[in-house]
């Protein structure tokens, strides 16, 4: 579950404008101040604001890890295993940084 406040707290790390801060709420929460969970669909401002959540919530953490090489481009990630084992491994660890950033890794 996507939630716009821990988005908003990554983007807050890099983003010292208050007004931009404002507009990049307003933009997230669709022009619904109510709105705490998901960005709406066909946001054009999602796939930026999502990789920034996921560099965060995956990227940093994989990258401590180590090897193997790994790709993410907002939600699709690719792993270069060189066997069944590993990327099995590979699945496990980014569903565990996944889950602890409240996000769900998806499929089997």
């Amino acid at each position: 579950m996507l939630v716009v406040d821990d988005v908003l707290a990554d983007h807050r790390l890099y983003v010292q404008d208050s007004g931009l801060l404002q507009l990049i709420d307003s933009v997230l929460r669709g022009g619904d101040p109510g709105r705490m969970v998901g960005i709406a669909q066909g946001c054009p401002y999602s796939p930026l604001a999502l990789n920034v959540r996921l560099h965060h919530a995956h990227d940093l953490g994989m990258q401590r890890a180590g090897p193997p090489l790994w790709l993410r481009y907002a939600d699709n990630l690719t792993y270069s295993c060189q066997s069944v084992p590993e990327g099995k491994q590979m699945r496990e660890r980014a569903r565990s940084l996944l889950e602890q950033a409240g996000l769900n890794l998806k499929g089997g």
